[in-house]
């Protein structure tokens, strides 16, 4: 194109015209004759949805806007540029194609999935200097072109400058990944996105905040170099993969520096001078060398012992050990020992292994890589030369961590699954077209959004959730007679003399274990109980005998706990599984361990079953484990602090599961010079420690001590003989020879590998044995600390902690049925949100509790302790918020007792009893007959108002009262002659009925203003009969259309009292009820069958109800303080 080519600018609208039209070919249209667009460019900030095209457009996407129709289509930018986003930029485009949805999209919203490619970089133009409808040569539009990139070059080096003068921070460093992070969709300034950069010592993650970036975040790509001034160190939980996160300021400013082609040598060696931001600490090489054969010298020796160095390129999955070296060959440390300090690799760390078995994936005959198979996920099955496989003689040291390594994105493996699940996942996608179509995208989106290392069955996963196909992702597990771990290091090469070896093998998959469970079962007879059964298998029955089991800990969303790795899930019951009764051993000791990587050597598999007449069968599997190793710590867990180096036989105090955790008391550790501190401990005297505190430890230990777990939230002082503790939660372990206060602790099973270099110490994960302690001991172990509400905001996310507040309101979410649904009243599992609240802070409690479970009711003002709930941290907000699960307990601190009224004196007349302030729950045990209640409504059963005159008291109907002599039909003078109000309301303690008739109590109860009470009146008065009656089925009755019209009319002010869901304190008498007949509903819930008996409904006849608002709440004040100044005159 030259320069004396005319260019016609063309419409959008003309282009969606000529391709409805039949002018394009292959669902595509191309500019040709000259035809260019003119509009800008802008990132859409959220999700947007239209009535007309382009109907949708997705958050993060590229948008082309029209300049002269104000047209809007998806666009797809090759190469795009941070100065096309300007808001008073226009942009020439003059190759681009227009690309419509395939032959299945049909109908008005087909425009929907359109989408606009520019092919080369479009011209900038000055916003005021486009004309419309003229055609132009191209030398026309050449002079007035714009280059604000020149400005923005300027305006980077000036920043370079001011920050290198001013001493603030910067980074300088290659993008490795990119992420949305979309914190708010209503047009504030809390859009932006998370980049990582690589430069220098490693790679440290910043947050981009604020619409000014979204230009660079539409045109950042993978290995670009950026450059963020102004940068200032934050934490944001729910990052995984970075210890924290760098965060912009308003001054902050961001440019990819490849832009920038005309910088010269002078300023990008000042560009190198910029300090580049600690993000991670750096291990160098360690000392001495290892052979590391090529791939042709391993192939030439596939059945010998070989050392190989590479870097860990992916993580297949970290509880079976599997990963990806170089990004062709696989290092399997699956039948590894468990003792062994780098048990979990990180994509990049470059590692030696020495002493690793070579097999060929080709060599389909060979025994080892058969047991391999076997554990191997299916998904993620190798097509690389050469498998890595460690035995009981393989070492494995990091050497270092290469912070530029590219991850290998996982869309290649999506299809490796074998014909059979492909030819499924074809069929449930509706052809091999949508199919392409589906992966493709798949694939894009992780070009694009790169986040944390998945393992390649979690991709197969997602793919299989977009084309909606559910396929159980397990191996096809061979039938053995012994251990695979047993088999594997059964060869002379790593022959270390007795079954140790086999002993310590590291893994058994979840996979296989459920296979051979259910094969124990049913080589099982029935028992004598076939109604409820309970059975328990050891690893010795299953032929696991003296295998661990490895997996990560999950805690679901709803509380459930469970182990994961890449062939399974399986439950865990919130039980110790050691049996016995130990007063030591804690409720759950894996769930203190929760995300992180256990292995557990106690363990057994447990099956429950119940068939009960009148209930549906239920069955349950879960996985009974203790005595916990952890493998691998996440790195959500806690958090880092200084590196900490105490010399020999050095004391510590350790805060457990605390976001200021570490291992020094006001920043000093304690030195051992005396055995004074030490005698003082162990007779549990008061203390006033100060640092450099004189302190020594006599710890002797037994072989049959038993297990104890550190009680999150609460202090320990650990006194160890040796060098080998670091700064943090996620690094502090204990070493052997170390001990723990207020238990005598010994470690057993310490790590082998202990290295040190860079002042960094890192120790492999042990387990920990406990000496027998007294009564003063037990007794701390069971009661934990609790913290209170102000206090959570330094503790960690994913941490199990206790917390004590006062009840500030509690609401119902969902109620869950259980047992027969064609049943009447059900017993359920209300899902409910608690908001405790202490020394002027607050938090929300998220938890399940049945109501024939926890006759305690929850209600405001009531003094309650949640025990052992997990710490979690709000995506979007980052509040904490705390999850219950299975073995949280609620307990009630301080129950509200009743004054007792004082005796009145013998010239006063004795008043009547004030209201007890009960729970729902209550109501049934409680002789009070005047009570008071704290609630909310659920529904409205019965709404009954009827008008009458206020002159005559006589009934009106149609505006007319029966008055004959008078006539009284203003409507000022109705008022209501009888108000009938029934309505279901809980606390959530149950459920009861509350019986209205006093007007002022059902404007309180329904939340209805004097306005909305005097239009009710005049619904009334003008219905033919007088009366205003609605019920939940009045709009299924066609009888009377009046009737119904009215019924309309009042609806609206049920609906509104019934979503506004407020609190209310209602005053009232309890009513008797009759005596029931007796219902009986069996259930099978947490190892146990119940049989619960459903009462009818309380009801309650209401006095008084008052609307729990800030006004109400002080005029209610008001008017008891009245009454006690009247009752109680000053002398």
């Amino acid at each position: 194109m030259d320069a004396s080519t005319v260019l016609r600018v063309c419409s959008l609208a003309h282009v969606r015209r000529a391709m409805s039209e039949g002018g394009g070919s292959n669902g595509q249209l191309e500019a040709r004759g000259g035809s260019v667009l003119v509009g800008t460019l802008r990132v859409a900030e959220h999700s947007e949805t239209y009535t007309h095209t382009p109907f949708r457009i997705p958050c993060g996407s590229v948008v082309f806007r029209d300049h002269g129709t104000r047209d809007e289509i998806r666009c797809v930018a090759v190469g795009a540029s941070a100065t096309w986003f300007g808001s008073d930029t226009a942009v020439l485009l003059t190759e681009w194609r227009y690309v419509v949805a395939g032959s299945r999209v049909r109908g008005p919203t087909a425009d929907a999935w359109s989408v606009l490619e520019v092919a080369a970089a479009p011209v900038l133009l000055a916003a005021g200097a486009v004309p419309t409808g003229v055609e132009r040569p191209l030398s026309w539009w050449v002079k007035r072109r714009v280059f604000p990139e020149l400005a923005l070059e300027e305006q980077f080096l000036a920043d370079v400058r001011r920050g290198k003068d001013g001493g603030w921070r910067s980074v300088l460093g290659r993008v490795r990944a990119v992420g949305p992070l979309m914190a708010a969709a209503d047009g504030s300034d809390g859009v932006g996105f998370l980049a990582e950069v690589a430069g220098g010592s490693g790679p440290v993650a910043v947050l981009l905040r604020g619409r000014r970036f979204l230009g660079l975040f539409a045109s950042l790509g993978i290995g670009d170099v950026l450059f963020v001034s102004d940068v200032r160190a934050r934490r944001m939980d729910g990052v995984d993969g970075v210890d924290g996160v760098l965060g912009t300021s308003d001054e902050a400013r961001a440019y990819r520096v490849d832009e920038f082609e005309g910088l010269g040598t002078d300023q990008i060696e000042g560009l190198g001078e910029i300090e580049d931001v600690q993000g991670a600490s750096q291990i160098e090489d360690m000392q001495g060398t290892d052979q590391t054969p090529s791939q042709s010298q391993a192939l030439t020796q596939p059945r010998g012992l070989v050392s190989y160095a590479g870097v860990v390129t992916r993580v297949v999955d970290a509880a079976l050990g599997l990963y990806e070296v170089d990004g062709r060959h696989v290092l399997a440390l699956t039948f590894w020992p468990s003792a062994s300090g780098v048990a979990v690799l990180r994509a990049g760390t470059r590692v030696v292994a020495g002493n690793v078995h070579v097999i060929l994936v080709a060599d389909s005959a060979n025994q080892r890589w058969e047991l391999l198979r076997r554990v191997w996920p299916r998904s993620a099955e190798p097509r690389q030369a050469l498998v890595f496989a460690a035995c009981a003689r393989t070492s494995v040291r990091v050497v270092g961590f290469d912070g530029g390594a590219e991850l290998l994105s996982g869309g290649a493996d999506l299809i490796g699954g074998g014909a059979d699940l492909l030819g499924g996942v074809v069929r449930a996608a509706g052809g091999v077209a949508r199919l392409l179509a589906v992966l493709d995208a798949f694939c894009k989106l992780q070009a694009k959004f790169p986040g944390a290392e998945l393992p390649a069955a979690a991709a197969m996963r997602a793919a299989l959730q977009l084309t909606g196909t559910d396929v159980t992702l397990s191996p096809h597990l061979f039938p053995q007679r012994r251990s695979a771990c047993a088999e594997f290091l059964d060869h002379a090469q790593c022959a270390t003399g007795g079954g140790e070896a086999a002993a310590a093998a590291r893994i058994v998959p979840l996979a296989d274990v459920v296979r051979r469970f259910g094969a124990w079962q049913a080589r099982q007879a029935a028992e004598a109980t076939p109604h409820v059964r309970v059975a328990y298998a050891t690893p010795r029955d299953l032929g696991l005998g003296g295998v661990a089991l490895v997996a990560r800990l999950r805690v679901g969303a709803r509380g459930s706990v469970a182990l994961e790795d890449a062939t399974g899930r399986m439950l865990v019951q919130p039980t110790d599984g050691g049996g016995g009764g130990d007063a030591l051993r804690p409720a759950f000791v894996g769930q203190m361990a929760a995300g992180h990587v256990c292995a557990w050597r106690e363990w057994r598999v447990v099956s429950e079953s119940a068939h009960v007449a009148g209930a549906p069968p239920l069955a349950l599997v879960y996985a009974a484990v203790a005595a916990p190793a952890v493998l691998h710590a996440d790195r959500r867990f806690g958090c880092g602090a200084e590196p900490c180096k105490p010399r020999a036989a050095s004391s510590l105090l350790l805060f457990v599961h605390s976001r200021a955790a570490h291992v020094a008391l006001q920043g000093a550790a304690l030195r051992v010079d005396s055995a004074a501190f030490h005698d003082a401990l162990r007779r549990r005297e008061p203390l006033a420690v100060a640092a450099d505190a004189p302190l020594t430890c006599v710890v002797s230990s037994g072989a049959d001590a038993p297990h104890v777990s550190l009680v999150p939230g609460a202090a320990y002082v650990v006194c160890a003989d040796a060098v080998a503790v670091a700064g943090g939660v996620a690094r502090v372990v204990l070493t052997r020879s170390a001990y723990v206060h207020p238990v005598c602790a010994a470690v057993w099973q310490s790590a082998a590998c202990v290295f040190e270099t860079a002042g960094v110490v890192g120790v492999g994960a042990a387990a920990v044995r406990v000496a027998a302690a007294d009564a003063g001991v037990v007794a701390r172990l069971r009661a934990p600390h609790v913290h209170a509400v102000r206090d959570l905001g330094v503790l960690a996310a994913g941490s199990v902690v206790s917390v004590a507040g006062t009840v500030a309101r509690r609401t119902i979410k969902r109620a869950v049925a259980l047992g027969d649904p064609a049943g009447g009243n059900q017993a359920a599992v209300y899902e409910t949100h608690i908001v405790l609240s202490g020394g002027g802070c607050s938090v929300a409690v998220f938890a399940s509790l049945p109501s024939f479970a926890h006759p305690l009711g929850l209600v405001p003002g009531a003094r309650f302790a949640v025990r052992d709930a997990v710490l979690c941290a709000a995506r979007a907000s980052g509040r904490p918020y705390l999850q219950a699960t299975g073995a949280t307990a609620l307990q009630e601190l301080a129950a509200p007792e009743p004054a007792a009224p004082e005796p009145a004196a013998p010239s006063q007349p004795a008043g009547p009893a004030p209201p007890r302030a009960l729970c729902i729950a209550q109501l049934r045990r409680s002789s009070a007959r005047r009570v008071a209640l704290h609630c909310r409504v659920d529904a409205v059963e019965l709404l009954r108002v009827s008008a009458a005159c206020r002159a005559c008291r006589q009934p009106v109907s149609a505006l007319a009262c029966a008055c004959a002599a008078l006539r009284h039909t203003t409507p000022a003078s109705v008022a209501a002659a009888a108000v009938d109000v029934q309505c279901r309301v809980s606390d959530g303690s149950g459920v009861a009925r509350l019986a209205v008739s006093d007007a002022a109590a059902m404007a309180a109860a329904l939340g209805l203003a004097p306005p909305d009470v005097d239009a009710l009146l005049l619904l009334a008065a003008r219905s033919p009969s007088g009366c205003v009656c609605w019920t939940p089925q009045a709009g299924d009755s066609n009888a009377d259309a009046d009737a119904d019209a009215d019924a309309d009319g009042a609806a609206a002010f049920v609906a509104r009292a019934v979503s506004d869901s407020a609190a209310l304190l209602v005053e009232g008498g309890v009513d008797a009820p009759a005596p029931p007949a007796a219902r009986l509903q069996p259930l099978r819930l947490a190892g146990r069958t119940l049989v619960v008996r459903h009462p009818p409904l309380p009801l309650v006849t209401v006095r008084r109800a008052l609307r729990l608002s800030t006004p109400a709440l002080a005029r209610h004040l008001l008017e008891r303080l009245t009454t006690l100044r009247d009752q109680h005159p000053p002398a």
